[in-house]
């Protein structure tokens, strides 16, 4: 007779003797998660037969680190989370020409997508489009919707010595705890009173937008947000930024912006 729970046996005990530490395979596996924009989406079918369906779909982390979709009506997977939201969401890194595929890291995060709650939407719309700029042109096709992963369970193959059931919680953000809360307010307040000719750059380089109004509306660690013409748009940070290196983050981009601007 098969074991009723085989994830408790035999990994339980591969996992006792693998060749690093758990930790260091979650930074592996945030780490990947962070930076790929796009997995292979698997759900199951509604068609009566409760087949697994695979499809690749881009996906962006909202302001706590859940995954989120933009996807089609008409797709086959949205009908599918329609009836059933469980899915999994299988990422890994580019394949290079005559390289085994086995051989790089992989994960799978396994939850249930559900439609983006109204109050959300422009957030975490503006973060998928900063990551996917291609998003903008979505709708003039299609009636596109957000759905976004609650994580459940998550499994990281690092190589050999490196297989972990890891802690959904690890992928996830706390926004309250950001190190760039205290001194948010006074930034936002900064760049909007003294320097609102660079907010209008940004919108030109990265957007191609010039807006006729344009306000920040917040920072954080991983970005900041801006208000174009009633719009949200988000601008990312190369990598996460406390209080003494968000002044640095945010020339840097300013320059990117500039630099962009001068070689159209």
């Amino acid at each position: 007779m098969l074991d009723p729970n085989p994830a408790q046996e035999p990994q339980e005990g591969l996992e006792k003797n693998q060749l690093v530490p758990r930790d260091a395979a979650t930074e592996e596996a945030v780490a990947l998660y962070r930076a790929r924009p796009h997995g292979v989406l698997g759900t199951l079918s509604a068609r009566g037969d409760a087949w697994p369906f695979a499809s690749v779909v881009p996906f962006s982390p909202d302001r706590w680190g859940r995954p989120v979709i933009y996807v089609a009506s008409i797709a086959e997977h949205t009908r599918n989370l329609k009836a059933d939201g469980r899915a999994s969401l299988f990422l890994q890194p580019e394949v290079p020409a005559g390289v085994d595929a086995q051989t790089l890291p992989r994960l799978t995060l396994m939850g249930r997508f559900n439609p983006l709650p109204k109050q959300d939407e422009a957030d975490a719309f503006a973060r998928y489009v900063a990551a996917l700029p291609v998003a903008r042109d979505y709708e003039r096709t299609h009636d596109f919707s957000l759905w976004r992963m609650t994580l459940e369970k998550a499994r990281y193959i690092g190589g050999f010595g490196k297989i972990f059931w890891l802690e959904p919680d690890a992928f996830l953000v706390d926004p309250a705890r950001d190190p760039l809360l205290p001194v948010a307010e006074r930034v936002v307040s900064h760049m909007n009173e003294d320097h609102a000719d660079a907010l209008v750059t940004y919108c030109q380089a990265f957007y191609g937008l010039t807006p006729s109004e344009v306000k920040m509306v917040g920072v954080d660690q991983g970005g900041f947000d801006l208000e174009a013409d009633g719009r949200r748009l988000r601008f990312t940070f190369p990598a996460p930024v406390g209080p003494d290196t968000v002044r640095k983050a945010v020339v840097a981009l300013l320059g990117d912006a500039r630099a962009r601007l001068g070689a159209t």
